[in-house]
């Protein structure tokens, strides 16, 4: 069923879309103050805001952006993944996540592992992805999350 979908990277003046959906599902279902949600990162350059769509309308994002500074050993970090909830158990997170490792793995990003700090009620999602948990629960806004990594290489 996923595959009528299509991911497109966004750039500055077309993120009003991801940023919708990020809205709708961290601010509105979940509470996170929209001050919070919306930080400096999303106007970096080098950070890429992936929008997935269905017959054009959107659906889900992920944000992607390099956390290392040693260019022998790139990390990348994927954050603020958010489906509508209408959508959701339809395979569009998992196609967000896996679009997003094949850009860092690619050059010139060349990462060589990814790590994400995801809400605990998710984390089998991204064990079925091949994540494993490298530290201790800790809360952000007000939510149990964990932190997550998988090699690239």
């Amino acid at each position: 069923m996923c595959e009528a979908y299509e991911l497109q990277v966004v750039e500055d003046g077309d993120r009003e879309a991801a940023f919708a959906i990020r809205e709708a599902v961290f601010v509105n279902e979940q509470g996170v103050a929209k001050a919070i949600e919306f930080d400096e990162y999303d106007q970096h350059a080098e950070t890429v805001h992936l929008l997935a769509t269905h017959n054009e309308s959107p659906v889900g994002t992920a944000r992607f952006r390099v956390i290392s500074e040693d260019e022998s050993q790139q990390v990348g970090k994927i954050e603020r993944v958010a489906v509508y909830k209408h959508r959701r158990g339809e395979g569009i997170g998992t196609k967000l996540i896996k679009t997003l490792e094949d850009y860092a793995r690619s050059p010139p990003v060349s990462c060589s592992a990814i790590t994400i700090y995801a809400q605990k009620r998710v984390v089998a999602f991204y064990r079925q992805l091949g994540y494993r948990e490298t530290g201790e629960q800790f809360e952000r806004v007000g939510i149990p999350h964990v932190v997550l990594e998988k090699s690239l290489e």
